[in-house]
């Protein structure tokens, strides 16, 4: 394959992925691409590769694969022009990961098409430990509380936690800009925009969850109440899932699921469930694996579980494997 372009490179999750780009030997030739951040340098195997500009003459060099790591808007302009062009072009923003027409890969790690879409970690995640625990005949249901830390919101959460923090130990008064209200020691239940009238009071974090849930599991009937809070974490994405499936021993099942008959566990996932052993935010950085515990019966045919992740990780992960395959 002798050109990948990455648009996005100099993002939080931009540069994740061109550390998972640099173990794979198929990529011959790196293409940064930005349309903010021309010129700039992003490191690639020992060299400093200069950042060139998404335009029409970014079409023209013709990669083979295109890794969108930015915002909807560049995706809305640029994303469906790439593949037109001959691209196979993979979607990390939430434009079209609820199109019919778009595969959303995850489940599927390498699905056809010339446009493919990620899904969120969140619903990424929740789909690989719940894959094949619901039955659609028995009427399933989930609650989920996220636990959204401020890299999710990119470089300016994390400034904005760091910058509060530091304010509030020495006796500063803080500022606040990329969030509603202080993150620095305090949590806030809402994660993107809240549209009260049109949503019935969920926030875009919670809507895009329920629906990519949905479609990952193929269940466009499970019933999900969900609700994402903005907690004062660096990294690491925290999730609660309590299911109900109407069935006796699903917790126990649950955890047979997590682990194979081979004593290993499904791809992608660890299993700590321990005394004073279980998945913490603080464990995840790095890890592509969805660390999982505390996984409980509830004692009315449903379970419980807590799971921790590195959604940058996990999603970059994706997003190279739906670009190239596995290894």
């Amino acid at each position: 394959m002798p050109t990948l372009a990455l648009v996005g490179p100099s993002s939080l999750i931009g540069r994740e992925i061109l550390q998972l780009l640099e173990e794979r030997p198929r990529v011959e030739r790196l293409l940064p691409l930005s349309e903010k951040a021309v010129g700039e340098g992003v490191p690639f195997r020992g060299a400093e590769l200069a950042i060139d500009e998404l335009d029409a003459d970014a079409i023209g060099e013709r990669p083979e694969v295109v890794i969108f790591a930015t915002g909807s808007a560049r995706s809305q302009r640029w994303a469906k022009r790439f593949a037109e062009a001959g691209s196979r072009v993979v979607d990390l923003s939430g434009l079209h990961r609820l199109d019919a027409q778009v595969p959303l890969a995850g489940l599927d790690p390498f699905p056809a098409g010339r446009l493919i879409a990620i899904p969120g970690a969140a619903a990424l995640a929740a789909a690989r430990l719940l894959a094949g625990v619901f039955d659609a005949a028995a009427a399933p249901a989930l609650t989920a509380t996220l636990l959204v830390p401020v890299s999710a919101a990119g470089h300016a959460g994390i400034n904005e936690l760091s910058q509060q923090s530091a304010g509030l130990l020495g006796g500063r008064p803080t500022k606040r800009r990329k969030f509603p209200h202080r993150i620095a020691f305090n949590v806030i239940p809402e994660v993107g925009e809240v549209n009260p009238v049109a949503a019935g009071g969920d926030s875009l974090a919670e809507r895009s969850f329920r629906e990519e849930l949905r479609r990952l599991l193929r269940l466009p009937l499970l019933r999900v109440s969900v609700t994402a809070v903005r907690v004062p974490v660096f990294y690491g994405l925290s999730m609660v899932l309590a299911g109900t499936t109407g069935t006796a021993g699903t917790a126990g099942a649950l955890q047979q699921a997590l682990v194979s008959a081979g004593g290993g566990v499904k791809p992608h996932v660890k299993l700590l469930d321990g005394a004073h052993v279980y998945p913490m935010p603080s464990l995840t950085v790095g890890d592509p694996s969805i660390l999982v515990g505390r996984v409980r019966e509830d004692g009315a045919g449903g379970f419980q579980l807590f799971a921790a992740l590195d959604p940058l990780r996990l999603v970059a992960a994706a997003a190279v494997t739906a670009a190239l395959g596995k290894d």
